[in-house]
């Protein structure tokens, strides 16, 4: 009898895509909840990396096993989810965004698997293409749905997909229809008040801001009938921003803070994420809070209330430093401390920083459908910041945080750990800062993962250390790490080289980490640079190289060595850029063995 591939019982249930062979009806809830055992982990080498197990998940996708005849219940820790429909059922973990996105893929899987569906079956399908952002495949059913027009869920549905898709007259007829059917949802109020803000009907937007909030109530079963009516009084605090209406401003503002941390406890979980005590992934708020705090700054500053704006601006420069418009604002206040200018001298220059931020504050829960480069923008209030100089500010800024850290993961000051421990340490703080604000996510490779064979050029051997992708699925960043202990030719020739091999994709961004282990860091990084710049000839050769504040000027190097190189490519007139970089963490270890033996 054939058993199952995975744990080797009798019992098989499914042919598995992953595993290439027969598994039981077990080890497939096993591998969709990602409760890896030991003979999962075995087989298809994964450690730690969630994105990596999503895209092998995707073979699930057209597995037999992906769909079951009754509810799957849960064993043992952890959290699960099902989703069911005309007596077939699929089901995911849900720890984080990525599982609930690929949640709704099997959802799609199994409603288009259908011969036909009810009005329920095409909203839930039409709904899974909202939330992966396939909206021209969700307004073409909705808008063929017979009935839609009586259903106010439907409507509220259609309206927001317009809204997504930037047809804003056509989400406000779909929103004032479901109104009219179901008047008292709040959702459908803010969401209202969203689309007239975007078409900057100002009085309308204030009007179904206050509805919503009006509207807003929970059920006996504890259910709200807006799940984020926290946005409202963020909407209208923009609204009332842009009608010179401050005090309305800050009433709403206060209002939108009550629903966040208190501002001792944003604090607390700042410093812990910031010193790597804690690792706060999904650290929801502080973008938003930065953004509100900001906003009540410039009205205070309008109020001439000076002692409140400089309060308040000093909270959002705390929570988010790199923004170029706090430091201005920052600015203006001292400034006008000191002298007694009139605050209309400001004028011109108090316009333009409330325009920045009130575009800013009403895009806080589209941040993640943005492009990357309107993303960065946002952020950081800087129309200049490109998404690699923004990379590579947050990547010093971690790679700082890894160095102090790293004597948790080095055996001794006699031996470097290995490097994919200093390399999935830097990913998970990576992760921190990119996942909740952009939706961007740091991966690395399956440890001990299968080995591509030669592809020529681009695709060549093995798999990348490192990859920062953004929310759209693209690549923005490839990495190499490796050990660097001294002058090892053959190993910086072949990690400086295959670099360019990995990326299939064209991204022509790349980062090499050297995880230094030399007692002389200088004369290593010397030899290493020069061996790098000696690529004079051939494809990716060296055209260009120098310091890397010179190419992304204002970037603090955090005291780590680095240089950049720009090479050529195979495609014409394309250039890629490497970031090489060196980590000290013999330096930091020998340093933690001087502070206990003072202490002793």
């Amino acid at each position: 009898m054939c058993k199952c591939r995975v744990c080797e019982t009798n019992n098989n249930d499914f042919h598995c895509n992953i595993a290439g062979d027969n598994i039981c009806r077990n080890c497939c809830n096993d591998f969709q909840l990602r409760n890896f055992k030991d003979s999962w982990s075995g087989l298809v080498k994964l450690v730690k990396d969630e994105m990596e197990i999503y895209n092998i998940s995707e073979c699930c996708l057209k597995c037999k096993g992906l769909m079951r005849n009754q509810r799957v219940e849960l064993t043992g820790d952890g959290s699960i989810i099902n989703y069911g429909y005309n007596g077939k059922y699929v089901f995911n973990d849900m720890v984080d965004s990525y599982s609930y996105k690929f949640f709704n893929k099997k959802k799609i899987v199994l409603l288009e698997s259908m011969n036909s569906l009810d009005i329920t079956g095409v909203y839930d399908l039409a709904e899974g293409y909202y939330l992966l952002e396939e909206y021209e495949k969700a307004i073409d059913l909705l808008e063929n749905l017979e009935g839609k027009d009586t259903d106010s869920k439907v409507l509220l549905l259609l309206g927001k997909v317009y809204f997504h898709a930037n047809n804003l007259q056509a989400a406000i007829d779909c929103l004032l229809n479901s109104i009219k059917i179901h008047g008292d949802n709040s959702e459908t109020y803010r969401i209202l008040g969203e689309v007239y803000q975007a078409d900057n009907n100002l009085i309308n937007s204030a009007y179904y801001f206050n509805q919503a909030i009006k509207y807003f109530k929970i059920d006996a079963y504890d259910r709200p009938n807006d799940y984020f009516p926290q946005y409202s009084y963020l909407g209208l605090a923009v609204v009332y921003s842009k009608l010179n209406q401050h005090n309305e401003v800050i009433k709403s503002a206060e209002k939108f803070l009550e629903s966040q941390y208190s501002w001792d406890t944003l604090v607390e979980m700042l410093y812990e994420q910031r010193s790597g005590e804690k690792n706060y992934i999904g650290f929801g708020g502080f973008f938003a809070c930065a953004t509100i705090y900001e906003l009540m700054a410039l009205s205070y500053l309008e109020k001439e209330n000076l002692m409140l704006a400089e309060k308040y601006i000093d909270r959002a420069q705390e929570l988010n430093p790199e923004n170029t418009n706090i430091a201005t604002t920052k600015g203006i206040i001292i400034g006008r401390k000191h002298n007694d200018g009139k605050i209309s001298e400001y004028r011109e220059q108090i316009s333009s920083l409330r325009q920045n931020i009130e575009l800013r504050a009403s895009s806080i829960n589209k941040l993640k459908t943005l492009r990357p480069e309107e993303q960065v923008k946002l952020f950081t209030g800087n129309e200049e910041e490109s998404v690699w100089g923004f990379l590579v500010g947050k990547i010093f800024d971690n790679l700082k945080t890894i160095e102090n850290l790293s004597p948790i993961v080095t055996p001794s000051q006699n031996k470097a750990a290995e490097e994919d421990r200093y390399t999935d340490l830097f990913k998970s703080h990576m992760d921190s800062n990119l996942v909740d604000t952009f939706g961007w996510i740091t991966h690395t490779q399956s440890r001990g993962g299968y080995t591509r064979k030669e592809m020529g050029d681009r695709g060549g051997i093995g798999e990348r250390d490192i990859v920062i992708r953004s929310h759209q699925n693209k690549d923005l960043l490839m990495g190499e790490a490796l050990i660097l202990k001294g002058k090892d030719t053959a190993s910086i020739k072949t990690h400086t080289k295959k670099i360019f091999g990995y990326d299939i994709g064209n991204c022509n961004f790349h980062i090499i980490i050297n995880w230094g282990f030399s007692e002389k860091p200088d004369s290593v990084w010397k030899d290493y640079r020069k061996l790098v710049i000696s690529r004079q000839e051939g494809i990716y050769a060296v055209i260009e190289n120098g310091e890397t504040e010179n190419l992304y000027p204002g970037i603090n190097k955090q005291g780590i060595r680095t240089f950049y190189t720009k090479h050529s490519t195979d495609v014409e007139n394309e250039v890629a850029t490497a970031i090489h970089v060196y980590v000290d963490v013999l330096k930091q270890m020998k340093r933690e063995g001087a502070e206990l033996a003072r202490k002793k």
